[in-house]
């Protein structure tokens, strides 16, 4: 079953992954220790807890000319969205085979010489400008950080949107409750607009004040629990 949103992905420009990285910091997010590199893209990324135990990703590009022109075209924006799937053959199964449908079965080395898999799946093409992936996992690993802010919404907005609300109620098992989807205790909304794909805005409950983090399209949305 895919119970809820595992991380977000965002590309982000190497000179200014610090200063949003900052940002979520003074956010209430945590530092994880999970630098990973991705020699095939000549890309890294570094990755901050939110409540619960998932968190947001920020992909870097190491050396241009290499990584997916897509996903680094205009940055910092999210390019993907994974989600936690605790029954992974079965609900992978389920996609059949879709075009451009792909599976990763990857180690990687951390700091610390230990080993992280990365088992994950996605029933589009990897490199679009948008894409969805599952991974395999029964909990979310992060919940013990204690990190504060809690993702409450994804929003889709676009040309396409009503294209991707059919195809993530598909993909994910998910109905619809009005005009959105819910997986786990996020919302999936979808907003017409003039991009010609979609562009992803994300919105968090946090202990602090309203704070809005743009994107080149799109934005984090820090709203204040009530």
């Amino acid at each position: 079953m895919i119970r809820g949103v595992d991380h977000v992905v965002l590309a982000v420009d190497a000179s200014d992954r610090r200063s949003l990285a900052e940002r979520l910091l003074a956010a209430g997010f945590v530092d994880i220790p999970l630098h990973l590199d991705f020699p095939e893209i000549d890309a890294a990324s570094d990755s901050y807890a939110m409540a619960n135990g998932g968190f947001v990703e920020l992909v870097h590009v190491m050396r241009p000319g290499v990584a997916p022109a897509a996903w680094f075209d205009a940055v910092p924006r999210v390019i993907g969205l994974g989600f936690m799937s605790d029954d992974f053959e079965a609900d992978v199964a389920a996609w059949g085979e879709p075009e451009g449908m792909w599976i990763m079965d990857q180690d990687q080395m951390l700091a610390d010489g230990s080993t992280l898999n990365i088992h994950a799946a996605g029933p589009h093409p990897h490199f679009e400008d948008f894409y969805v992936f599952v991974m395999d996992r029964r909990e979310l690993p992060y919940a013990h950080l204690g990190a504060r802010p809690r993702l409450e919404s994804v929003t889709l907005a676009g040309r396409r949107a009503d294209d991707w609300r059919s195809r993530l109620s598909e993909w994910l098992r998910a109905p619809l409750e009005g005009e959105e989807l819910r997986v786990g205790d996020v919302a999936l909304r979808f907003r017409p607009g003039a991009h010609p794909s979609v562009r992803v805005s994300l919105g968090f409950a946090v202990h602090g004040t309203t704070e809005v983090i743009p994107f080149t399209q799109g934005e984090i949305v820090l709203t204040p629990t009530g």
